[in-house]
């Protein structure tokens, strides 16, 4: 206000006074910085929907309304016995709601007796969600931009999640480490609880990538090196096997191209009764012709990835 005031007739005298205010909004931000930093000072929760919101507020608006009524009760002064009764029972079915809603949000995704495959819009790159009969999930790659600071996870994983009141990953799987397949993960393992990860045995760089290493140490995140030898996992009926890549060794994996670690991407087989899905990464057309000649089941019922070649290619075999 002082340098508006002075700022009419004294230049010199109007800009002392935005250094002294300067000065105390740097306090202030530093302050606020300090109070925000700490793990504890904000969370992140699923999405409610319109219908949780609107109870919600309604909650908080009776317990208001009912220790306004309390202490009319006391003093005798405009109280009425019938809507404080009204009000007692208004509180206690907004609790039964949530306390229905939090029972059945916990134990609808374990009751399930149903396979969801989600393949999430990510731009450039690939990412697959994955949810199990019985409430286990697995996300498969999570897109991401190396030229830019738009980050994939937090503004389009983590939102997709919190919509499908998804706050456990209990695998996360790196088809291959290139940028547009991992960056997007790393926000998820800071910031939801995943319990283990599967890759490849394709060197990450950790100089392009800090974030990913710092990620699984911190969370404590135990992590699978599969390859086409890895044991068939069975969740709840589901069968995930993966078909590529084979296990190479330490020396056969240094110094590849873009190329050659897209050609080393995983690819997963997901079965469930009569109806499978083929996650083949980014694996080129003669990893294809490879697999294909191997003779192993590619038979699915959708292809995603860079493959959908594979189906095609398939049929030409078996006819």
């Amino acid at each position: 206000m002082f340098f508006i005031l002075t700022a009419f007739f004294s230049p010199a005298i109007a800009g002392y006074f935005i250094k002294l205010a300067s000065f105390f909004v740097k306090i202030s931000v530093n302050i606020i910085n300090k109070l925000a930093a700490p793990c504890w000072s904000s969370f992140n929760c699923t999405t409610p929907n319109i219908v949780e919101i609107t109870l919600f507020y309604l909650f908080i608006f009776l317990v208001i309304q009912y220790i306004e009524a309390r202490k009319k009760k006391k003093t005798q002064k405009e109280f009425s016995p019938r809507h404080f009764v009204i009000l007692k029972y208004l509180l206690i079915i907004t609790v039964v709601f949530f306390a229905v809603d939090i029972i059945y949000l916990t134990t609808k995704d374990k009751l399930s007796p149903d396979l969801k495959i989600t393949v999430i819009d990510v731009g450039q790159g690939n990412s697959t969600l994955v949810r199990f009969p019985g409430g286990k999930n697995m996300l498969i790659d999570g897109g991401g931009f190396s030229d830019s600071s738009f980050d994939i996870g937090k503004s389009i994983l983590a939102p997709f999640l919190y919509h499908e009141r998804i706050s456990n990953v209990d695998t996360i799987v790196l088809s291959h480490p290139h940028p547009d397949h991992l960056l997007g993960l790393i926000y998820i393992m800071n910031n939801f609880n995943v319990r283990q990860a599967w890759r490849s045995n394709m060197p990450i760089d950790l100089e392009d990538y800090p974030g990913w290493e710092k990620a699984i140490k911190l969370n404590n995140i135990h992590v699978s090196l599969v390859s086409n030898i890895f044991p068939e996992k069975i969740f709840n009926g589901v069968r995930v096997n993966v078909l590529w890549p084979p296990n190479y060794s330490a020396a056969q994996t240094n110094n590849l191209s873009y190329d050659e670690v897209n050609d080393s991407s995983l690819v997963l087989k997901i079965k469930f009764g009569k109806i499978s899905f083929l996650i083949p990464g980014d694996i080129s057309a003669d990893i294809e012709k490879q697999l294909i000649e191997s003779k192993i089941d590619l038979r699915s019922d959708v292809s995603g990835g860079s493959s959908s070649r594979l189906s095609l290619l398939q049929q030409r075999r078996i006819h």
